[in-house]
């Protein structure tokens, strides 16, 4: 009688008109005329859904848009809430469950304390136990495990990757037990684990319960409890061989992991490895088993101390470090600096970074051997922009040098005494290697108190003084400098920044600052201030300079 071809007003002056029909019917008595009303109300509804559904397939959000689209978006969402995604209409499901890439991303998190954990909330809980039972007990769900059994069957036969969160210090062994037999039947299809925990006994009973993953290209590992403190606080948790695959592209573990190479005979694919060396005998297995390595990150923390001080085991690391481009070592005592340079570090890499875990500024040894991995005679020096830097972090304190094409040399350090750092670097540094120089204000007072005033550096171009305002003692004349002094002669520009709020400096220091820098016979030279208000005449800075306030040149 009704049907979706009729406009909204259509249809209801074709209802009203019937409607009206029906009650002037003599013959019709009462309980007869709430039957014909009854089905009048539901052939009304059934017309008016088919006309929404018409409408909803032009105007929808779900039409407009394309289904890739819709999947990219759900991809991102939790496992939680992607079920209820695909429960919200026929075609949001229909699309959900076809798609079975969008079931291969499984986040499994439990905050489930351990069977016998004593805290007061768990107490509580035991106690509503008692007294009303397990089903009168409503405990927060704190664990999706139900869900993953779900998303495993849903993904069917696309590749899965596993990420777990465990945040309780001591976790639940039993919910990973129940995770484990939920993942054996779909171990060949693992491609990527990735583990964050405050307890890593969870990876202890998946790399026993898992031994087949053939397919494994990432395994990350991320102990909560060593990124607290900073260092591995608690005994080690092993990896088994089996769970590593010869497949494995990525292994990042955390500092209190343990895994044992030297059982491997050939990792071809590895390319990025990160872990703590446990015993110094397992170097020479891992550099030799991983050939096509592309990324080394090591904490060698006090480890080796004899095997990289001989000459014997820096002759065995450095040919196979060599071709590693991405060197990073951590955790490195001091006394191990200078062995650990001539073990690790080659010409040929791209990016090596040291960490020294204790006190104390570089060696001018170490600062000469890595300046030197950057030739200043070769014939493509000419085209290249060394940059030095000296920045600071909290206590922390980092010389880096880099070059316009890539290579870099850092090392990082817990600094004492800033002018032996200033010092080194000055007579480390080839003078004629830089062409930007980067450092915190600081760095300046130290400067002022050389002695003697340090040698100029020629193909200097360009300066730049981080955060002015954590220094302002630094700002002021010195009765050292004169327009004559001239550590940058060819200085093309002089950059200030202040992170913090907008400070004050005197036009008199800054003119103090310039003839100190720059060579009044040397080209054009250009002030670029960020956060900082300059105070006084500017009549004879401006002579020498070109200011460029709020500049946002600085990195």
């Amino acid at each position: 009688m009704f049907t979706a071809d009729k406009s909204a007003p259509e249809l209801a002056v074709a209802m009203a008109n019937i409607v009206h029909n029906v009650a002037l019917d003599r013959d019709s008595d009462a309980s007869r005329f709430e039957l014909d009303a009854a089905v009048l109300r539901n052939q009304f509804n059934v017309a008016v859904a088919l006309a929404a559904r018409r409408r909803n397939q032009v105007h929808s959000m779900q039409s407009r848009l394309p289904n890739e689209l819709w999947l990219i978006l759900w991809q991102g969402l939790e496992l939680a809430d992607r079920v209820s995604v695909s429960c919200v209409c026929h075609a949001w499901r229909a699309l959900a469950l076809e798609s079975t890439r969008l079931w291969g991303f499984i986040d499994f998190h439990s905050n489930l304390h351990s069977g016998y954990c004593d805290c007061e909330e768990c107490q509580d809980a035991a106690a509503i136990v008692v007294e009303k039972g397990v089903r009168g007990c409503r405990i927060p769900a704190r664990t999706n495990l139900p869900l993953v059994e779900l998303a495993l069957t849903r993904s069917k036969l696309s590749p899965l990757e596993i990420w777990i969160l465990d945040i309780p210090e001591r976790s639940n062994k039993d919910v990973y037990r129940t995770l484990s037999i939920s993942l054996l039947p779909h171990a060949a299809r693992i491609t990527g684990i990735y583990i964050v925990a405050r307890d890593l006994d969870t990876l202890v009973i998946l790399t026993h319960r898992l031994p087949d993953l053939l397919s494994l290209r990432t395994l990350r590992v991320t102990c909560l409890a060593c990124k607290d403190s900073g260092t591995e606080s608690h005994g080690a948790s092993p990896i088994s061989n089996a769970f590593v695959s010869p497949h494995l592209e990525e292994l990042v573990l955390s500092p209190c992991t343990y895994w044992d190479p030297a059982g491997f005979v050939s990792h071809p694919a590895l390319r990025i490895i990160a872990f703590t060396l446990y015993v110094a005998d397992q170097l020479i297995p891992l550099l030799t088993a991983s050939p096509n390595l592309d990324t080394l990150v090591l904490r060698l923390n006090h480890v080796g101390e004899d095997f990289l001080a001989s000459s014997e085991g820096q002759g065995h690391v450095l040919p196979l470090v060599r071709r590693i481009p991405h060197v990073y070592l951590t955790a490195l005592p001091t006394k191990l600096e200078d062995a650990t340079v001539s073990s690790f570090a080659a010409a040929e890499q791209e990016h090596f970074v040291m960490q020294l875990c204790e006190r104390g500024s570089p060696s001018t040894r170490t600062l000469r051997a890595l300046a030197g991995h950057f030739n200043s005679q070769s014939d493509d020096f000419q085209s290249d922009n060394i940059s030095i830097s000296w920045a600071r972090e909290r206590e922390e304190s980092a010389i880096e040098l880099r070059s316009a094409q890539g290579k870099r040399r850092e090392i990082r350090f817990l600094e004492t005494d800033g002018r032996s750092t200033a010092q080194a670097i000055w007579d480390s540094v080839p003078a004629v290697l830089p062409r930007t120089f980067i450092a915190d204000t600081f760095w300046w007072y130290f400067i002022l108190e050389f002695s003697p005033f340090p040698k100029p550096m020629p193909n200097v171009t360009r300066v730049a003084f981080l955060h002015a305002e954590a220094s302002m003692g630094c700002w002021r004349p010195s009765m050292r400098l004169s327009a004559g002094t001239s550590l940058f002669p060819a200085l093309e520009s002089i950059e200030l920044c202040s992170e913090g709020e907008e400070i004050a400096i005197s036009t008199e220091v800054l003119v103090v600052l310039v003839n100190a820098l720059r060579s009044p016979d040397g080209p054009p030279c250009t002030l670029i201030t960020r956060g900082i208000r300059i105070e006084g005449d500017t009549t004879e800075l401006a002579s020498r300079v070109n200011i460029l306030p709020g500049a946002d040149r600085i990195l």
